[in-house]
């Protein structure tokens, strides 16, 4: 029975060994084989675990903030009663506007029905976002009849210009949080150099101080509240001629001239650790470019991301506004935006060709696999960073 007593142990001894062993091979092989990434403090190292399991069409998708009606194929959607859909496209942001309201009962149900969708099907849910500036452009108060939060040139003139910017960004979390609305297209951070007709009522002046401090004050209170601000227009659209929703516009503004006047209020989102900026289709003359800002390297490659430093989410403006579709085809201005440095492709008309255009672009070799996971990992960095995404 000794001898037996002893060989048994022994046995025991080599199997625990070999578990031991094994385990930590196993442990080392885990975190060697870049899973630390999971465990890191950067959300977008975070989201790199999580890119490799993605296909490149759920990649893709990730970069499109559509409207509700490009997933139902309605005039004006109210519901999503299909919450599969969510399958076929798994788009990154779904923004909504006044035809898609009818009650707040039934805005709450739209929102939860997105959120279910992205999340059984593939388990990311979209950003759901909304111009909500304070003042006309306020989709949500004005449809459903909530008290306006101050417009930007209100709070702009007055004497408490910048608590006043946070009292609006406060008004506004407090019925965007409940509504399932996780982002705001604002604020708005142009200064302006002149009267601009896009602008009307909606900066908070001339004052570069004036609106870099108000811009920050209204994003800190948004953030606070729970909903994710977006910064516009870059790289400010204070001396514009025309309007971008009916025609090209152009800047003659210097490079030199913005960098003391309407990139500041940006330098500051930037410095602030911003979760997204929107950039817009101006053409930079004055910096010696000929293309609309969002598919422009020396605008969003050049000055925003390395100059400026900025690593954040960057939202072109709609696609479908007239500045890009009177020129360019909605597929070609996507990719080049993309190729550009912009990560997600804002209201394109046709979501599915768009997404075919950029699928075709990688598999082509005009924009790298590697360009689009970058994106990929800003998008899912920042769901994960305003709770939107856990596993």
């Amino acid at each position: 029975m000794t001898g037996f007593r002893r060989m048994m142990g022994f046995t025991l001894i080599c199997a625990a060994l070999c578990f031991l062993l094994t385990h930590s091979a196993w442990a080392m092989n885990w975190t060697v084989g870049g899973d630390e990434e999971a465990l890191a403090p950067d959300p977008q190292q975070q989201a790199r675990f999580l890119i490799r399991e993605m296909s490149l069409e759920q990649k893709v998708y990730q970069l499109l903030f559509v409207a509700p009606e490009s997933l139902t194929g309605e005039t004006s959607t109210f519901e999503i009663p299909d919450i599969s859909v969510m399958q076929r496209y798994p788009v990154g942001g779904v923004v909504l506007f006044g035809q898609n309201i009818v009650s707040e009962a039934q805005l709450k149900a739209l929102t939860a029905a997105l959120r279910l969708g992205g999340e059984k099907y593939g388990g990311i849910q979209p950003f759901i976002a909304v111009d909500e500036e304070g003042g006309s452009v306020s989709r949500i108060a004005n449809k459903l009849g909530y008290p306006l939060a101050y417009s930007p040139e209100e709070i702009g003139q007055r004497q408490d210009a910048v608590s006043a910017a946070y009292a609006a960004g406060e008004v506004i979390a407090e019925y965007l949080t409940p509504l399932g609305i996780n982002m705001d297209f604002a604020p708005v951070a142009d200064v302006l150099v002149k009267n601009v007709e896009e602008l009307a009522g909606r900066s908070y002046g001339s004052d570069v101080q004036t609106v870099t401090d108000c811009a920050s004050s209204m994003a800190e209170a948004l953030r606070q509240g729970g909903v994710i601000p977006c910064f516009k227009h870059f790289p400010g659209h204070g001396a514009v001629s025309g309007n971008s929703h009916k025609r090209s516009v152009t800047s003659r503004r210097t490079l030199a001239e913005m960098l003391e006047c309407e990139l500041i209020p940006f330098e500051r989102a930037v410095m602030d650790g911003t979760e997204a900026i929107m950039v817009s289709h101006l053409v930079a003359q004055g910096m010696g470019d000929e293309v609309p800002a969002s598919m422009s390297p020396k605008v969003v490659g050049s000055l925003l991301r390395e100059q400026m430093g900025y690593d954040g989410l960057v939202i072109c403006d709609a696609l479908r506004m007239n500045a890009v579709m009177q020129d360019y085809k909605e597929t070609t201005a996507a990719v080049r935006m993309l190729q550009a440095g912009v990560d997600m492709i804002l209201l394109p008309q046709n979501m599915k060709s768009v997404a075919d255009s950029i699928l075709h672009a990688v598999q082509n070799g005009e924009i790298a696999e590697e360009r689009i996971d970058e994106s990929v990992a800003r998008i899912l960095g920042v769901k994960i960073q305003a709770g939107i995404l856990t596993w």
